[in-house]
């Protein structure tokens, strides 16, 4: 039985998509994207630790989960680069491939602390 090695292409892009947030701001309101925003980084934060936790432990399904609502949450907001990378862990674990989830989860972490450290950043984009 020959197992094939998971390829991932990572795309190093830009962080956050600015057409979507200038569409969420027309849709919006500039007063209810800061708060949308604010709301984000929040759940970011928790997801983030919440998938430190699960990844150091043994609970693979609440792992999964907590990388899906990351992935959608990213998404929404226009984190293209976090939610592909989301995406690429989910398809590691799902592939049982621990040598790439090590890899994309590491990557994973990088890109959502550079977006947590980014806070004050992306608050002056949405004004």
């Amino acid at each position: 039985m020959s197992c094939q090695p998971a390829q991932l292409r990572p795309c190093a892009g830009p962080w956050l998509d600015p057409e979507r947030l200038l569409a969420l701001r027309e849709e919006l309101g500039p007063e209810a994207l800061e708060q949308l925003l604010q709301v984000t980084l929040r759940d970011l934060a928790r997801l983030m630790e919440g998938l430190r936790a699960h990844y150091a432990g043994t609970a693979p399904r609440a792992f999964a989960a907590d990388l899906a609502a990351l992935q959608r949450l990213a998404g929404h907001v226009g984190m293209a680069g976090l939610a592909q990378a989301a995406a690429a862990v989910l398809l590691c674990l799902d592939r049982r491939d621990a040598t790439a989830l090590a890899a994309t989860w590491a990557r994973l972490r990088r890109i959502g602390e550079r977006v947590l450290a980014a806070e004050s950043d992306l608050r002056s984009l949405s004004v």
